[in-house]
């Protein structure tokens, strides 16, 4: 396993387990190298898209029909473009695995339901035209012992975007032997170096943590969940995970509970 500077358990990078690991790389965005070229390109390309769009010629979706469809699918949107990995570790996969997409819809009302509901706001009075033709609808109902119609407000689901999805994962992490031991402790500081940021040179400004790449051992799943370009939002270590402090004769706690959130920067 390629860029895997840590790992925990010691026997996790065996071939037979190669399907229940997870690599946490730590990613470090490049400069521009290129300069203004290289910007007037980038700008130049995003010009190019959104005219696209604007023409209806954007990428439509189309269905996978075969596994190769979706292994070229997340090889196209997951790379983080010039990235270098400067640290990985490697863990065992959490008993549980979700991937969670929020698509922000919101009911609102048609055509017809917010103008009749405009005009009663104007001055022809409370209730206004909407009020006033639902009552006389009641009141025919009523006089006829017919069921009473309404005035359709026509709801609709309207779509207000889609949420950049997040990953929640959490780890027991119980040292078998010593070079367990202080693998996790390398791991756990390491974890907390990189998703904390970092000061600049007078220390009056403060960079953002690195990014990160979730690869799951598991090909399949990998390219599904697709988890790239992420960020952390939050890294909780327990040092006593079976709810009282022990140690082994070096100090290194006997249980520990590691539980991080990712968040992608941006929808794929």
């Amino acid at each position: 396993m390629s860029n895997t500077q840590h790992h925990y358990p010691k026997e996790i990078l065996d071939n037979n387990n190669r399907y229940r690991s997870i690599k946490i790389l730590v990613k470090e965005q490049k400069l521009l190298n290129g300069g203004v070229n290289e910007l007037k390109e980038q700008i130049e390309k995003s010009y190019d898209d959104a005219l696209k769009i604007v023409k209806g010629n954007g990428n439509s979706p189309s269905p996978a029909s075969t596994i190769g469809d979706v292994k070229n699918a997340a090889y196209n949107t997951k790379k983080i473009s010039k990235a270098n990995t400067i640290y990985g570790l490697a863990l065992p996969l959490p008993n549980e695995l979700t991937d969670t997409q929020n698509h922000q819809w919101e009911t609102s009302e048609g055509f017809v339901g917010s103008t009749l509901g405009g005009l009663a706001n104007t001055s022809i009075g409370f209730k206004g035209i909407q009020g006033n033709v639902n009552s006389a609808l009641g009141e025919l109902a009523s006089s006829t012992g017919a069921r009473k119609p309404l005035i359709d407000p026509g709801y609709f689901q309207d779509y207000k975007g889609s949420e950049p999805r997040e990953f929640t994962f959490s780890w027991d992490l119980v040292p078998e032997s010593q070079e367990d031991a202080e693998n996790i402790i390398i791991i756990l500081y390491n974890l907390k170096k990189y998703t904390s940021p970092s000061s600049t040179v007078n220390g009056i400004s403060l960079l953002s943590p690195y990014l990160f790449e979730l690869v799951i051992g598991n090909p399949i799943i990998n390219d599904v969940m697709n988890m790239n370009n992420v960020v952390c939002k939050n890294m909780t270590v327990n040092y006593s995970a079976e709810g009282a402090l022990q140690f082994f004769a070096d100090g290194i706690p006997k249980y520990m509970r590691l539980e991080m959130s990712f968040a992608e920067r941006s929808t794929v």
